[in-house]
């Protein structure tokens, strides 16, 4: 009787091979799997950080906007920032800087809001707003106390003065009505009830704000709440600032 015998590849013929080459065991592929896990979990933080901060330098830039609006505005009405509103809807400084903004009814692109803000759903984009005017520099003609406080060069300093800020809806940290009345928060003051309309809400806490000269920068909260950067009121030869005059 004639003896087989069974040869390596003719084993592998018969049996097929455990692993073709170049393929993975199942321990290998767990283990990128799990770097690759582990990649995502680190860098999605870093791109949410990065999308905010995104959305900080946006922020900033639509300040410096309303900048050059407030001053073409000045040039067209005898060097005075919008003053006051009324109890009356379209009666403040958003509508009254509509035409210089470039602003069409149903946009949704405009920069009356922060990119970083929430729209509530009372409102639309179009018709939401992330921003507040200085009450001080608004109503100066109010009170004598306010005298120095409507223009630029009226008193030391005052090209640092705040003249918009963030702000956002105390009850629900959203967005605040477009072209309202003087009822809808559309300028704020440094009394405690309206401080927590200040919008923080950029990275670390932060808040951008734009100055009268223009410029447009960050703060955070500082001791009063109140903005540790932001000059607030001129009054008998010195500036409110985070909680006190100087």
């Amino acid at each position: 009787m004639k003896k087989t015998i069974m040869t390596q590849d003719d084993s592998a013929h018969l049996f097929g091979p455990f692993r073709q080459a170049g393929a993975f065991t199942l321990i290998e592929l767990l283990v990128v799997i799990s770097i690759i896990s582990l990649l995502i979990s680190i860098l999605l933080p870093a791109l949410g950080s990065a999308r905010q901060a995104a959305r900080s330098l946006q922020c900033l830039a639509q300040l410096h906007q309303f900048g050059v609006s407030m001053h073409s505005y000045r040039a067209d009405n005898k060097d005075a920032f919008p003053d006051y509103g009324t109890t009356n809807a379209k009666s403040c400084w958003d509508y009254k800087l509509v035409d210089y903004v470039n602003y069409s009814d149903g946009t949704t692109n405009h920069i009356y809001r922060c990119p970083e803000g929430q729209v509530p759903s009372s409102l639309n984009v179009a018709t939401a707003r992330g921003y507040a005017m200085n009450h001080y520099v608004a109503n100066w003609k109010a009170s004598l106390a306010y005298a120095g406080n409507g223009g630029l060069g009226e008193a030391p300093r005052d090209a640092e003065q705040m003249l918009l800020t963030e702000a956002w809806n105390i009850n629900s940290y959203s967005d605040l009505v477009l072209f309202g009345s003087v009822n809808n928060s559309e300028y704020l003051d440094f009394f405690p009830a309206n401080l927590p309309k200040l919008a923080f809400r950029h990275q670390s806490s932060t808040m951008n704000f734009l100055k009268k000269d223009g410029s447009a920068t960050t703060t955070d909260p500082g001791d009063s709440g109140a903005g540790e950067d932001i000059l607030w009121l001129y009054y008998s030869g010195k500036w409110w600032r985070n909680g006190a005059y100087e």
